[in-house]
């Protein structure tokens, strides 16, 4: 096991019951997120302005239904989720860690290796965060993502 690695799953993977492609979102927002990392990148910011495409709301819509579904796995959080804060994330190589300790992330594009608390990364699946947790992002990857935040 690798140093950036961790022995403690951080998470609980779902395999979502929905419908929305990850692939739709990525083409939506592509041209956006690839200029906005950049800019962020040269002016040596850690934000950049997200832009969110029609795909997204649907998805994040269907990850909230499908969450009430899974909701009795992850005791002491919310059976449903009522608010949420939207956004995207992009992981740049290297070792990032998650902002908060309870978020949902939907991998929507990913090229390369990457790894949610030592955990490969599934396309398959979204990842409800119990805790924070590091993200790793091998050398000329990129992980791109839908979080959502402050749930209630």
């Amino acid at each position: 096991m690798s140093t950036n690695e961790t022995t403690v799953n951080p998470f609980e993977s779902v395999l979502p019951q929905t419908g929305v492609s990850r692939s739709e979102i990525w083409n939506e927002i592509q041209s956006t997120a690839v200029a906005a990392v950049g800019k962020a990148v040269e002016n040596k910011e850690a934000l950049a302005s997200f832009h969110a495409p029609t795909a997204f709301a649907e998805i994040i819509r269907q990850i909230r239904k499908d969450y009430a579904l899974h909701a009795e796995k992850f005791a002491d959080r919310p059976r449903q989720i009522t608010r949420c804060q939207g956004g995207g994330l992009v992981f740049l190589p290297g070792i990032t860690q998650t902002p908060i300790d309870f978020m949902i992330l939907e991998p929507i594009f990913c090229n390369g290796k990457a790894t949610i608390g030592g955990i490969s990364v599934d396309m398959d699946h979204y990842y409800v965060l119990l805790k924070k947790c590091d993200v790793f992002v091998e050398d000329g990857s990129q992980l791109v993502t839908v979080a959502m935040m402050y749930i209630e």
